[in-house]
């Protein structure tokens, strides 16, 4: 009887972990309202824009692209592909608001006094990512001048 419950309680535990891992939310971006626009195709075109967007928009996520240890000219650009990527992935139309953010923590780093290649040693490292709003264009709707109603019905 022991064992079958050793069992089960093994089987439930596994069940639960799997279900926890399954709501984690995707680390790329984070919904903003209760919006939820379907995944656009890998070859849409997302704008990209450092500044704010001077026409009517919506916030719908917060989008991260993954960390680099430097920010050059190539990396930046592969930076700036990842957060258009995690836009696609939420419906939006354009990324904005685009922030550079630095990232410290302690992980594995190579260890140089050893004379030894590859060997690490624990130790700080910073790290660089960049931040950003998605939004989706809002539809403006025309409405007719209240003033030029008036002056039909009155003819």
């Amino acid at each position: 009887m022991s064992r079958y419950r050793l069992s089960l309680f093994l089987f439930l535990t596994t069940l639960l972990l799997l279900g926890a891992a399954c709501a984690i939310p995707h680390a790329g971006y984070h919904r903003i309202g209760k919006v939820e626009l379907a995944a656009k195709p890998k070859d849409a075109p997302i704008e990209v824009c450092e500044d704010l967007v001077t026409y009517p928009y919506q916030v719908v996520a917060s989008v991260d692209s993954r960390p680099t240890p430097k920010v050059t000219a190539e990396s930046k650009a592969l930076l700036l592909e990842d957060l258009q990527a995690n836009a696609r992935l939420v419906g939006a139309d354009a990324v904005h608001r685009i922030r550079v953010l630095k990232v410290h923590g302690r992980s594995k780093v190579p260890d140089e006094k050893n004379p030894i290649p590859g060997s690490w040693k624990q130790g700080p490292y910073t790290q660089y990512m960049f931040r950003g709003e998605a939004i989706v264009k809002k539809q403006v709707q025309e409405q007719a001048a209240p003033s030029s109603e008036k002056s039909k019905k009155s003819k």
